[in-house]
């Protein structure tokens, strides 16, 4: 198993059994590429383009980038980065793996190793450390360092090492275990832990997937967030533990005499906050002391929360601002969420990792605002209050080589993201100014009134569309010159560097636009030298040039012609890679699509120049048409499931829970797709279509399916595709229907 596909397996969960399909975020481009590469340039310095004016690397477009913060130095599955508050030693980083490296001058060299005792499963692992504020370089007067993990046996541990000065290392025959308690899962671990302004211990845990954590202070440390008293002061700042947790210990440590439950009876008064299901990320606000924290949502929502003392956030009645009706009595005040977000607006694939406050010198314009990140989408966003409701702006959404797997903050406020190798900061970034910001700034349309391409760009079809909304769409590609789109045996397409994808999007023409023209935006597709990368020029209401859009948009066009309103949405920059990643980035151009016209389109691409004589010899079985009556309904059906769903339902990819999703590829025999037999994989999901029990497919019913109650939805939490409509394809919904009514061929 690749270090990559560890990091994914073992990231925070999104769902018990997750909502969403999707594959792992892969960072290889598509298609061959050369195997020694140049990297992407660095901030700042204007990267090679195209022939049109694009950037070959990834642009920062949102004006932020992350540039590795240490060239020389390979972390494995970072859960953890530290730095020393006095003293003025490297940061240390703690492994998932139960090994800790400090970094100093450039290099990293190993301080603690006990691997032996972590149990490095599904979500399980060594998952956060805290320096004691007084460890100093390791010659201070508290030479801690304290490490939450799950430990073999099925139980989590929150141990204490000491550091050693002879050996400048952790002394692991040191380890001070003083808290242990008995698991279910290896889920929902959250394992954040960090010291507060108050000098106490704060720490995280999930619900362990285990319904008995729900709502309870009586029983163990989970579904919480903890304080303790490791310097164990006593008299009127602390006493110690009255209870110990359900088959487990706790010993090493005080309560704070002010925590919120002190003195409740039947209680663990470590508890601080409750109602949580995987605070994965905690942090606090280095002015102020506010306590941040990111929740983890199941299956419809991630929230940010701004805990306080004694707080009950929640979980599981509330997720984000969806509420369900308590089964047992709720203890305390449930308290809002600071700021919600669907997992539809991602893609349905996402798990929030938490962040900090910004409170660096570099980026001022950033300084109060919440910095954070999820889990696998490679995105940073920043979280403003200081006008009231929480407004979002993105910072980073294009750093698919950087699968998020923790923040860190260090002394100086600054942020840095971990990632499955390393850690990378947060950084300005100028390549955004090199981009094209209008459609007429480039070169790919000779005229824009009559939307003329250039002589580079040559026309394609497609054989089975992707329904937007009904939009007509026009597509071209554009190559490098002298370069030809080869074709393996197998009929893998491999596309050039540079070249570009461009599929324009204009309203059908039984649309009457009120106050516009029927143009909506153009879309370009970039193979650069490390990824692929997507854009999109929002055309203005005159028709008469498209401009940049830097982030997601909804534009509602009244359609005179039929009396009604209806939405668009330009997609944003991250929004483009939920469906453009691995092998799948380019999801129209391929040997099965480009045969939508027998040979006759084939023949002309390869006169056009695109390929090599001899090439429709390797193509694949062409798709059909969905719509002609004269292909059989099981190749017509196959043919929409192809175009409406493989790109995140194809071999490979997972949920996030990590079973394997149906398979929606074309050349995939029908029996083997996945779509019969047991229940829908998210019980959430079945319930609230009205389908609790059903079964993706079940033959003859249509009516019982969940695959078809999903095409006919147009709830964004529930529709597939997720992104790119917010209408029903009727026809296509039609020939889903009759196919699973018809009982076979599947």
């Amino acid at each position: 198993m690749s270090l990559l596909t560890c990091a994914l397996l073992l990231a925070a969960c999104g769902s018990d059994d997750a909502t969403p399909p999707g594959n792992a975020p892969d960072p290889t481009p598509p298609g061959a590429v050369p195997p020694s590469t140049p990297p992407p340039s660095p901030s700042g310095v204007t990267p090679p383009s195209s022939a049109h004016g694009f950037p070959l690397s990834v642009p920062a477009l949102d004006g932020y980038t992350l540039v590795d913060a240490f060239p020389n130095v390979v972390l494995h599955l970072p859960s953890a980065l530290v730095w020393p508050t006095v003293g003025g030693a490297g940061p240390f980083a703690l492994e998932r793996s139960g090994r800790v490296v400090q970094i100093e001058g450039g290099n990293a060299r190993e301080v603690l190793d006990f691997e032996p005792s972590v149990a490095m499963i599904s979500e399980a692992g060594a998952l956060g450390m805290a320096l004691h504020p007084r460890f100093g370089d390791g010659t201070g007067p508290m030479p801690y360092v304290y490490i939450w993990y799950n430990a073999n046996g099925m139980v989590q541990r929150l141990s204490r090492f000491t550091w050693s000065a002879s050996s400048g290392t952790f002394d692991r025959a040191s380890e001070l275990v003083l808290l242990e308690e008995a698991e279910v899962n290896y889920e929902h671990n959250a394992g954040r832990v960090a010291f507060g302004p108050d000098g106490f211990l704060y720490f995280g845990n999930g619900d362990d997937l285990n319904t008995e954590n729900h709502q309870r202070l009586d029983r163990a440390l989970f579904a919480g967030l903890f304080r303790i008293d490791v310097d164990s002061r006593g008299g009127t700042t602390s006493h110690a533990p009255l209870r110990q947790p359900e088959g487990g210990l706790s010993t090493g440590y005080f309560i704070p005499n002010d925590n919120p439950f002190v003195g409740r009876a039947d209680t663990l008064e470590e508890f601080f906050a409750l109602g949580f299901r995987n605070p994965f990320g905690f942090s606090f606000d280095r002015e102020t002391g506010a306590l941040w924290v990111g929740d983890v949502g199941d299956t419809w929502r991630e929230e940010v929360d701004e805990v306080v003392s004694g707080g009950n956030y929640g979980w599981p009645y509330r997720e984000g601002d969806i509420v369900r009706s308590p089964l047992v009595p709720v203890i305390g005040t449930l308290h809002d969420p600071k700021y919600v977000y669907t997992h539809a607006e991602m893609g349905d694939l996402t798990a929030i990792l938490g962040g900090f406050v910004y409170r660096g010198k570099e980026m001022p314009e950033l300084v109060g605002k919440y910095i954070y990140s999820d889990w696998p989408s490679c995105r940073l966003w920043a979280l403003d209050q200081s006008t009231g409701a929480a407004k979002r702006t993105t910072l980073v959404d294009n750093q698919w080589d950087h699968v998020p797997m923790a923040l860190a903050e260090d002394n100086a406020g600054e942020i840095y993201l971990l990632h499955a190798t390393g850690a990378a900061k947060l950084v300005r970034d100028a390549v955004r100014e090199q981009l094209p910001k209008r459609l007429s700034d480039t070169t790919l349309f000779n005229d824009l009134a009559t939307l003329d391409p250039a002589s580079t760009l040559v026309p394609y079809d497609v054989a089975s569309p992707l329904w937007s909304d009904g939009a007509v769409k026009g597509r071209w590609i554009d190559l490098p010159a002298g370069a030809r789109v080869e074709i393996t045996e197998d009929g893998t397409l491999t596309f050039p560097i540079g070249t570009l994808f461009v599929k324009n999007f204009e309203l059908p023409p039984s649309v009457t636009p009120r106050g516009r023209t029927r143009r909506l935006e153009t879309r370009v597709m970039i193979v650069g030298i490390a990824t692929t990368y997507g854009l999109t020029y929002k055309w203005n209401a005159d028709g008469t040039d498209a401009e940049l859009s830097y982030t997601g948009s909804d534009e509602e066009i009244v359609d005179d012609a039929a009396g009604q309103t209806r939405s668009w949405h330009i997609p944003s920059f991250g929004q483009c890679w939920s469906c453009h990643r691995t092998e799948n980035r380019i999801l129209g151009f391929t040997g099965r699509q480009l045969t939508a016209d027998g040979p006759d389109q084939i023949s002309r691409l390869v006169d056009q120049g695109v390929f090599e004589q001899g090439s429709s010899a390797k193509l694949l079985p062409r798709l059909v048409r969905p719509m002609d009556t004269t292909a059989s309904l099981s190749d017509r059906a196959s043919s929409y499931l192809a175009a409406n769903c493989s790109s995140c339902h194809h071999a490979g990819a997972s949920y996030l829970g990590g079973e394997d999703t149906w398979n929606a590829s074309p050349g995939v025999a029908l029996a083997d797709r996945g779509l019969l037999g047991a229940p829908h994989h998210n019980p959430p999901m079945a319930e609230r279509l009205g389908l609790s029990n059903a079964p993706l497919i079940e033959p003859g019913n249509p009516d019982g399916s969940i695959l078809m109650a999903r095409i006919k939805s147009t709830d964004p939490d529930l529709r597939m595709p997720p992104l790119g409509r917010t209408m029903v394809d009727a026809e296509g919904a039609k020939l889903i229907e009759d196919w699973i009514r018809s009982g076979t061929g599947y």
